[in-house]
């Protein structure tokens, strides 16, 4: 089964946590055989091969690093002392890039069931029996639980997060002329501002769920 868009941007995101993870483990490892064999066997030669590209996705050598020649073990490239060091330097610089700012969920994962929970309180407000008073303290505390999904969502989920900021205004306009309408009419008034509030704020929610999954 393949990744929608949004879900592979959350499985990058959790999966760069884990990486960082794993090089800062490599990294130990380095300073564990420099402690244990200061000379250094072939073997180590294992950790170059370790430090991500985390653009292209390719395992590269960090740059400026060269391995030595042993004389003694005919020729093979060996790193120096010197070499692993600045390798697994390397190493822990790449990892703590990558862990700062790391954490187990994207802000949007956390804010999303508010979200939806406040969603679902405005859009089952009945105006004729609970009036425009209900209906605008509902949408205010709607408005709130959004801006801050759409705060922490934008950068990954820009077009859906224009889309619903487009139609809460919208649907905030409606919301301050209802309260001086007849009821009757500012019910309908609602009706198509809710219509494309629902389809808007759907997309959304749908895409912030698969990139949590």
């Amino acid at each position: 089964m393949g990744f929608s868009s949004a879900k592979m941007r959350g499985y990058q995101v959790r999966n760069g946590c884990h990486l960082a993870g794993f090089l800062d483990f490599i990294e130990r490892i380095a300073h564990s055989r420099k402690r244990l064999r200061p000379d250094l066997s072939a073997s180590t030669w294992s950790i170059y091969q370790v430090a991500a590209d985390v653009t292209t996705g390719r395992m590269v050598r960090p740059a400026g690093i060269r391995p030595a020649l042993d004389a003694t073990s005919g020729g093979r490239m060996m790193p120096t002392t010197r070499s692993t060091t600045t390798a697994a330097a390397a190493l822990g610089m790449v990892a703590s890039l990558m862990l700062s700012g790391c954490s187990s969920e994207a802000d949007y994962c956390s804010q999303l069931t508010a979200t939806e929970a406040a969603y679902d309180d405005l859009a089952s407000t009945d105006v004729l029996s609970e009036g425009t008073d209900t209906l605008s303290e509902r949408y205010d505390a709607f408005s709130e639980q959004i801006d801050q999904l759409l705060d922490s969502a934008q950068a990954e989920f820009a077009e859906e997060s224009d889309a619903v900021r487009a139609a809460v205004d919208q649907f905030g306009e409606v919301v301050d002329s209802a309260a001086d309408l007849n009821l009757g009419d500012a019910a309908q008034q609602l009706v198509p501002a809710l219509s494309s509030l629902q389809t808007s704020t759907t997309a959304l929610f749908t895409s912030v769920t698969e990139a949590c999954e």
